[in-house]
């Protein structure tokens, strides 16, 4: 990416209008740069140590779903903002808009395909909107924010990937999948693309890679259609009828996702360990036990007790921690 005035050209979107209501209330000074990390979870923990416990995690959060559509917190949510001499913006990755895995999977056969598949109508978005319709969950407490300090020179080099993420000519906003590399500029979901830019600003100076895990696939909830819907790359289709493999919508609740043959092992950002990492960077700072706590999954996960490590060792670069708390929600900021 050439000079900084290209680079404001394709932030422009995200940079205009400044932060938010929500984001602005945090009182951050203005003559520093920061780095703010906002993660809403999902009603109830994704524990994704095997495909089963996924299924099993799937399942509870779609049954807790109807009393908490309001809230928008069937699924969760990842936004980064950022303060730098430059100026203030948000963003944060969306797609699938339109529910098109869902009804893949509930009327089209295709079983838990369309988890691993990529979509065509990725977005970046300037993400105000979603941080302000989630202030109720964090006025509960039922999120982590954590602002850190940034050097000038991180901060820009975040701002710098963003914009080749947006102007790449293989177009890596317009793709959304679990299974894409931002990094790559291959697309990304919501958390990953957050990831990509955590990295970008080094504010975790590498423990991001504690945020990954490996997960098997087996192919026998995993259905293969002829007919592909228009904007969709499924991770699997079939070239003829012959091939075709159709997995009821049933089938997802009552058949093993480890039977049929191993088909490879996925790498994938996963959300719980980058909320669990948040989490203790608050408990080092002294927050106490309380819903954040009890929310994460339990150290006795290895992944887990990776996470929580390299957390602690990240909070300890920045020795100055407090917490502000506008509008009801907490923040942390930590501060070198």
């Amino acid at each position: 990416m050439p000079a900084s005035a290209t680079v404001g050209r394709a932030l422009a979107p995200y940079e205009r209008d400044g932060w938010p209501a929500a984001l602005a209330a945090i009182e951050l000074p203005r003559g520093r740069n920061y780095v703010v990390v906002l993660q809403v979870p999902t009603v109830r923990p994704f524990d994704m140590r095997d495909t089963d416990r996924i299924r099993d995690t799937l399942l509870a959060n779609m049954i807790d779903a109807p009393g908490w559509l309001d809230d928008k917190r069937l699924l969760g949510h990842s936004v980064v903002a950022w303060q730098c001499r430059s100026g203030r913006g948000v963003a944060a990755m969306t797609g699938e808009s339109d529910g098109q895995g869902l009804m893949m999977a509930v009327g089209g056969g295709w079983g838990a395909t369309p988890l691993v598949s990529a979509y065509l109508d990725g977005k970046v978005l300037r993400d105000g909107a979603s941080f302000d319709r989630y202030t109720k969950a964090m006025a509960r407490g039922e999120g982590a924010i954590v602002a850190f300090e940034v050097a000038e020179r991180d901060c820009q080099a975040m701002r710098t990937f963003l914009a080749r993420f947006l102007t790449h000519p293989d177009r890596p906003s317009r793709r959304y999948g679990l299974l894409l590399d931002p990094m790559r500029y291959e697309g990304g979901g919501c958390t990953s693309f957050a990831l990509a830019l955590i990295a970008h600003s080094r504010i975790w100076s590498g423990g991001e890679r504690a945020t990954y895990r490996r997960i098997d696939l087996h192919d026998g909830v995993l259905g293969r259609r002829t007919a592909v819907p228009p904007g969709v790359i499924p991770y699997r289709a079939a070239q003829s009828a012959g091939e075709e493999k159709v997995v009821p919508f049933g089938a997802l609740y009552l058949r093993s996702w480890r039977s049929g043959a191993f088909v490879e092992t996925i790498r994938i950002v996963d959300p719980e360990l980058i909320f669990a990492m948040l989490v203790e960077m608050r408990i080092a700072a002294g927050e106490a036990d309380g819903w954040r706590a009890r929310r994460r999954l339990s150290d006795e996960d290895p992944a887990v007790a990776a996470a929580i490590a390299e957390a602690r060792t990240v909070a300890a670069r920045y020795p100055k921690r407090r917490f502000l708390t506008p509008d009801g929600y907490s923040v942390l900021v930590l501060e070198r």
